[in-house]
C-alpha cells in the first residue's frame, strides 16, 4: 500500500511539473530581459525567440588586446540564427515570412540582456530608389522587407 502512495504522489508530481511551460511570452516594441536557456514567445506574429548563449570577448585586465572586444548575445528567432553586441552589431532587420524583424539589444551584463523586438508587415515598407547595375547589363532595384536588392539574373 505504501509503494502505490509513492508511486501516485511522483506519478502526480511528474504530470504537474511536466506541463508547466518554461517559455515566457513578450510584447512588440516593450524591451524585455533574457537569460541564457530562455524561450520567449509572442502569439501575435508567431515569433520564437530562443537565448542560445552569451559570449564576451572583452580584453580581461592587465593584458594587451587588438581591440576591446565585445559582450553579446546568440539567439535564434523561428530558425534564423542571430548575433547582437554591445560593439559591433547592436541591432539586426531579419526576414521572417516575407516582413521585417528588428532586434535590437537594450542593455547587456555577463549573464543577462534586455533586448526589444519590433516588427514591420513587409507592405509597410519604403526602400531607396537606387539600382544596381548586374554583369549581363541589366538593373535590380531594391525589395521590401530588407531593402536588399533584387539578385541579378543567374545569380
Amino acid at each position: 500500500m505504501r509503494y502505490i502512495t509513492i508511486i501516485s504522489i511522483l506519478t502526480l508530481a511528474l504530470l504537474l511539473f511536466g506541463c508547466i511551460s518554461s517559455t515566457q511570452t513578450f510584447a512588440l516594441n516593450e524591451p524585455f530581459q533574457v537569460k541564457a536557456g530562455s524561450t520567449f514567445y509572442n502569439q501575435t506574429q508567431d515569433l520564437t525567440l530562443k537565448v542560445i548563449s552569451f559570449s564576451d570577448s572583452r580584453c580581461t585586465i592587465g593584458n594587451q588586446c587588438f581591440w576591446a572586444g565585445e559582450l553579446g548575445v546568440n539567439l535564434q528567432v523561428n530558425d534564423t540564427n542571430v548575433f547582437l553586441g554591445a560593439v559591433t552589431k547592436k541591432s539586426v532587420s531579419i526576414a521572417i515570412r516575407g516582413n521585417a524583424v528588428n532586434l535590437s539589444i537594450v542593455s547587456i551584463d555577463k549573464n543577462s540582456a534586455a533586448l526589444n523586438v519590433t516588427f514591420t508587415p513587409a507592405n509597410q515598407v519604403a526602400c531607396t530608389m537606387e539600382a544596381k547595375v548586374c554583369p549581363d547589363g541589366s538593373y535590380v532595384g531594391r525589395t521590401a522587407p530588407l531593402c536588399e536588392f533584387t539578385p541579378c539574373p543567374g545569380e
